[in-house]
């Protein structure tokens, strides 16, 4: 066993995997994932949603706020409600 053998190992069992994910396919994931940070960066709030309007309780203006739906091979983001 080579060193960081059982690191990685906890790892994967962690993540729910029985074996490592393969190189290429480890990509494929972390382009996914960063499909959905950007959907939600860019998607989700106008760049004048916030009001952080103490005085009448109101933090962003709910027309501003938008649904981001992702649904991938490795991720899912479910829209409030």
């Amino acid at each position: 066993m080579e060193r960081g053998d059982g690191l990685s190992r906890q790892r994967r069992r962690g993540a729910g995997k029985q074996k490592q994910t393969a190189h290429d396919d480890r990509y494929d994931v972390a382009d996914e994932y960063m499909e959905v940070v950007y959907k939600l960066w860019e998607g989700s709030w106008e760049d004048d949603a916030a009001l952080r309007d103490r005085a009448r309780g109101i933090f962003a203006d709910p027309s501003k706020v938008h649904r981001v739906q992702h649904e991938g091979n490795n991720y899912r983001s479910t829209p409030f409600t």
